[in-house]
Formats: structure tokens, sequence, C-alpha cells
């Protein structure tokens, strides 16, 4: 059977997650964990403003946040590589702006 090759360079950046999957972080049973509602005006904001949300465990009651995205090193390195490229295209156009103007 052949080895599949390693990607080195992904499109995707951010993998989404489903933290009802992952285990409680108190007592460490899986499928346990389900979405809780906000309680106070901080957590709103949270909430509406980063990828926390808010998770209950049904079997312990520990209530906390759980991020819904996972960055990957592999996702970093794609990363890094757009925002090199994104510096090299601006460094030429900016030379070459300065070339016209002489």
């Amino acid at each position: 059977m052949a080895k599949k090759k390693k990607k080195w360079l992904s499109t995707k950046i951010i993998f989404q997650k489903d933290p009802t999957y992952y285990p409680c972080p108190k007592c460490g049973k899986i499928n346990v964990l389900k979405r809780s509602r906000p309680r106070s005006l901080s957590e709103k904001v949270i909430r509406a403003s980063t990828f926390w949300k808010i998770y209950r465990c049904h079997n312990c009651s520990w209530r906390g946040y759980r991020s819904r995205v996972m960055i990957t090193w592999q996702s970093f390195f794609t990363l890094m590589v757009y925002i090199i490229v994104a510096l090299l295209a601006g460094l030429i156009v900016l030379q070459y702006l300065k070339s016209q103007g002489n």
C-alpha cells in the first residue's frame, strides 16, 4: 500500500470543533458538556465577541468556557506563509511605485 504524502501547505487555517464531544475538564467524562446560557452581561459580551462559549457538565456541574476553534501547527505555518507572501508583494509594489516616481 502506498503512503499518503503529507500536505505541507493546507488552505484551511482555522478548524471548527465541537467541545461537547471532548472530556469535561473537571471529571473527565466524555460527551457530557452542553451549551449553557450566559448569566451576566460580561458573559454575553465574551460569547458574542470571541470564539469562547459557555459549557456545563451534566455529570459534575462544572461550568466554564471552551473554545470552538482549533489552530494547529500546520495551520499556523500556512498563516505565516500567507503573511510573508503579502509582505513580499507589498515590498515589490512599494519598490515599483518608488521607481515610477523618479
